[in-house]
């Protein structure tokens, strides 16, 4: 199968977030502030790189009941080289993603109603204009997989640029796919991931750096 980006025009939706009770984790400051000022009633919480999922369980518990979780991707000051530092790199969100999951299905979570959005940067090929740093694109597989597994969580799956690029007013409004594929946001314009079936004998062309494909050689087993 190969990805293909359509894009989406998207409709008007006034969503209030006044009843939801919403804990945002990752980003930088400037993107908490952001998404804060949107959810003037969530909670922060910062998880340590390393925590167990007996303490991100005891975390999310400390905060009360919630209904969303709204995760970013760690802003990064360098760029990873390959090697050992671009593992790492890439291990620690999908792992840290895994370990929250797992932390919320011990507090009984499974069973309920949960949105997620989950944002990610520059982690798709979307246009010519990308090249991709897929540190964090098996954030993408984790949470496609989550997506299915558990129907009653609403998943939105968000790819920009840079979070300054975000339009944090359609964050909440965007719809949920249940399929967990990639909304992607490029230069004011939405983008939804669409995948098509490629014979074997048809390219198919991607921009990723050249330094980050080891990564891909890595697989997961998550349930």
């Amino acid at each position: 199968m190969a990805p293909i980006w359509d894009r989406v025009q998207l409709e008007k939706r006034i969503i209030s977030p006044a009843d939801e009770r919403v804990v945002i984790l990752g980003g930088d400051d400037n993107s908490r502030k952001a998404v804060q000022r949107q959810i003037p009633f969530a909670k922060e919480l910062y998880i340590e790189p390393n925590a167990s999922i007996h303490r991100i369980a005891g975390q999310l518990e400390a905060l009360g009941s919630f209904d969303h979780i709204v995760w970013m991707s760690p802003s990064r000051v360098t760029e990873c080289e390959v090697g050992d530092e671009m593992i790492e790199a890439q291990d620690q969100d999908v792992i840290q993603m895994y370990r929250l999951i797992k932390a919320m299905l011990s507090l009984g979570y499974g069973q309920k109603e949960i949105s997620w959005t989950v944002v990610t940067v520059n982690t798709q090929y979307v246009d010519q204009h990308d090249i991709v740093d897929p540190v964090d694109a098996g954030v993408h597989g984790l949470i496609g997989s989550m997506s299915k597994e558990y129907p009653n969580w609403q998943t939105k799956l968000i790819d920009v640029k840079k979070y300054e690029d975000l339009p944090l007013s359609q964050l909440l409004s965007l719809p949920a796919d249940q399929e967990g594929n990639t909304w992607a946001y490029r230069d004011k314009v939405w983008h939804k991931l669409r995948l098509i079936p490629v014979h074997n004998n048809q390219p198919v062309h991607t921009k990723y750096k050249r330094r980050c494909l080891c990564c891909h050689r890595r697989s997961w087993r998550y349930w």
